[in-house]
């Protein structure tokens, strides 16, 4: 996404390298844009840094790093579902407030404190879009494909993956031997001086499961 802003804002018809802003004055069309008396380079800064790929890297950076939060923090199955987490969700929402604001805020005064440039709206709208895509795209791929227990226990079964964990091993051990679980049974102590008579048993297997 970050390259695909950076390319697509060079080919704009108002790109220009030495360019201050591509706000247009009132009353003005595109083609009479002008660099902008308001917003002087800030003193001490460094005006190589101040561009128009800087200005919509950093939009969509930071806005990313909003959306990374929500996608991929962990809800149901392990945890409560993402929303009852009140202060996480409403601090979400004053972050992408304030980047909203800075987007959309025509404050020259800002925009040099900030080392970013104006930008035209409809440009700034492709990057909503481009977030929007971002987003939906982000949640499908957590959703259907990282967190869909079903298909990838289907990919292991397709190629054959049997895992190495102990856990699993001893699992599939189990499921392949006939004595288990060991139903109605006592199992007696075969530990060395222990009384012959000490036993262990498991009132789940003693049961019978017909009356159940």
């Amino acid at each position: 996404m970050h390259i695909v802003g950076f390319v697509l804002v060079q080919k704009q018809t108002w790109y220009s390298i030495d360019a201050h802003s591509a706000c247009t004055v009132q009353n003005e069309t595109i083609s009479k844009l002008a660099i902008s008396p308001t917003a002087p380079e800030k003193p001490g800064s460094n005006g190589i840094f101040t561009s128009f790929e800087n200005t919509t890297i950093w939009f969509l950076g930071t806005i990313n790093c909003i959306i990374v939060a929500f996608t991929f923090s962990k809800g149901k199955p392990f945890r409560q579902p993402t929303y009852t987490n009140y202060t996480f969700v409403l601090v979400l929402i004053i972050q992408l407030g304030v980047c909203l604001f800075i987007l959309f805020a025509d404050i020259p005064e800002l925009y040099r404190r900030l080392d970013l440039l104006c930008t035209l709206v409809l440009w700034r709208v492709y990057i909503v879009v481009m977030l929007s895509f971002n987003f939906v795209v982000s949640l499908v791929v957590e959703e259907a494909v990282i967190d869909n227990r079903a298909l990838w226990m289907s990919i292991k079964k397709c190629f054959g993956y049997k895992s190495n964990n102990q856990y699993r091993i001893w699992q599939r051990e189990l499921a392949n031997d006939p004595s288990w679980p060991p139903l109605n049974q006592t199992s007696f102590s075969d530990m060395p001086g222990c009384d012959r008579e000490v036993s262990y048993s498991n009132p789940v297997f003693e049961s019978n499961e017909e009356q159940f």
